[in-house]
């Protein structure tokens, strides 16, 4: 009954044994990937000082930023395969286990877990803070079979947040979250979209999107800034060997964040005067 069933619905007859070697295939590409590919081992350039800044930022329009809860001294910005049974982590080295997080199959991502502080209405009159671990994705190589190097920046971007609506299990309490990390272009960039504690000058925060279901504002702590150059002829290599990393903790005494703000603004300024 089961060959008959098969050959009705033209359905190849593989054995248990055949989808185990299948997936053993892919964990060992996924590893052979990672390890011999140079190009994912590039650290970001650090901005350190304005003359950098100037430098890196002279066409603002080719830029796009992602606020990040990774630091200098605590960096969570590493790439996350998925194992079937187990998601790992690429850690000095290799791949550690990551508990409550869930990516299919063959997916190699790159992006961070992000302590998130969600406000919840609980009443009409009460509202309630709360914390919760999601994963930002911020690229992506594999999504499943599907293979993103040669995709342009705005088409990895598009079948990203795809990927993550389809796979974030909210009603999952106790699983971490998952969204494509909301980037944003440099042209955009002001200071209401990452701005100061009140009640601490020394630390930064940003809204998110709002996925939960009773959530009513999502936001984060933002501890530096990752620039990336998305020109339409860059690709998915490109794009990450290029990237750029602002340490706000590190340049408070500086007014970096500050001078980063007016030169985007500078920049806008001329172009627009240049066209007219």
């Amino acid at each position: 009954m089961r060959i008959k069933c098969l050959e009705l619905w033209r359905i190849p007859d593989l054995s248990k044994k055949t989808f185990v070697i299948d997936n053993e295939i892919v964990n060992d590409l996924l590893v052979e990937f990672v390890l011999k590919t140079d190009w994912l081992k590039v650290p970001a350039i650090m901005i350190e000082n304005e003359e950098r800044l100037k430098k890196i930022f002279e066409t603002a329009e080719d830029w796009s930023f992602c606020a990040l809860y990774s630091s200098t001294k605590r960096n969570v910005c590493n790439f996350y395969a998925g194992f079937g049974t187990r998601t790992c982590k690429w850690q000095n080295g290799k791949w550690i286990k990551v508990k409550n997080l869930k990516l299919t199959r063959g997916t190699l991502l790159y992006g961070e877990l992000v302590k998130e502080v969600v406000c919840s209405n609980k009443s009409d009159e009460e509202f309630g803070h709360s914390f919760r671990y999601s994963f930002h994705i911020i690229d992506a190589i594999y999504l499943g079979n599907i293979y993103l190097i040669n995709h342009k920046f705005h088409e990895r971007m598009e079948l990203i947040n795809m990927y993550a609506e389809s796979i974030n299990q909210e009603f999952q309490e106790k699983q971490v979250h998952i969204r494509k990390k909301p980037i944003i272009s440099v042209t955009n960039l002001h200071s209401s979209i990452i701005w100061k504690h009140n009640n601490n000058i020394s630390s930064f925060t940003t809204i998110l999107p709002t996925v939960g279901f009773n959530s009513v504002q999502e936001s984060q702590d933002v501890n530096s800034m990752l620039f990336m150059k998305h020109r339409e002829d860059h690709s998915l290599q490109s794009t990450f060997v290029l990237r750029v990393q602002l340490c706000l903790e590190e340049v408070q005494d500086t007014g970096l964040f500050n001078i980063l703000i007016n030169h985007v603004k500078e920049s806008l300024d001329n172009r627009v005067n240049r066209k007219i």
